[in-house]
């Protein structure tokens, strides 16, 4: 409709869907009337439907939005754990972060490149928010030639926060502690990221590669 900017009938769409596809896109035209993004135009006997004015500009807007390329536009790690109830719902936003270049590294945590507003509008769109959590690219330089003052602080966060995840996980339900000993698999990958192996920092390493060895089999609970 979008394209040749026609109509097409109720009975065009019947003649070629199954009747379980039938009953879905009826369904979802009636919703998309409801909001004004399409009309129904009665013909003789018959209804057609018509992407309205309000709904081309929104639809053209909206894909206008979308690719418009911008300065956030730059590595995100993004975790999620969507309720196991909610199955359905966590397969179409994995799908769609797919589709939208992320790659999977493990269950629930993706690693893709793109811009702020465009993963706000994928999140925000299925209703994602409260299951999700965005990392960042780093913006900061590393010095590659003595450990920094950052690189340890990457391990003593890690640490803290993993002590404090052992000592109230019991707390948590499954999938929270499955969501939460994922962020802390980032934190601690982060923290490998800009080590460049110094002896200087080889204890704290250690201790830290230690709470790993104990987080990570939370990841797959």
């Amino acid at each position: 409709m979008i394209d040749d900017q026609k109509m097409i009938s109720k009975n065009q769409i019947q003649n070629f869907l199954s009747e379980e596809k039938k009953a879905i896109i009826f369904s979802g035209l009636s919703r998309l009337q409801k909001k004004k993004y399409i009309k129904v135009i009665k013909k003789g006997k018959f209804n057609y439907y018509s992407v309205s004015n309000y709904g081309q500009d929104y639809l053209y807007s909206t894909i206008d939005w979308i690719k418009q390329n911008d300065k956030t536009q730059n590595w995100k790690l993004i975790c999620f754990s969507i309720p196991e109830k909610q199955k359905s719902l966590r397969e179409q936003f994995r799908n769609m972060l797919i589709e939208n270049g992320f790659s999977q590294i493990q269950r629930g945590v993706m690693l893709g490149k793109v811009s702020d507003k465009i993963l706000n509008y994928l999140i925000n769109h299925y209703h994602c928010e409260k299951f999700t959590h965005i990392f960042h690219e780093p913006t900061f330089d590393v010095n590659i030639i003595a450990p920094t003052n950052k690189t340890i602080e990457h391990y003593e966060e890690f640490i803290d926060e993993a002590k404090n995840f052992l000592r109230h996980n019991k707390k948590f339900r499954q999938e929270q502690k499955r969501f939460q000993a994922k962020i802390l698999v980032y934190i601690y990958a982060t923290a490998l990221k800009y080590d460049n192996h110094n002896q200087d920092i080889e204890k704290i390493r250690q201790q830290a590669g230690g709470f790993y060895q104990k987080i990570k089999t939370y990841c797959y609970l």
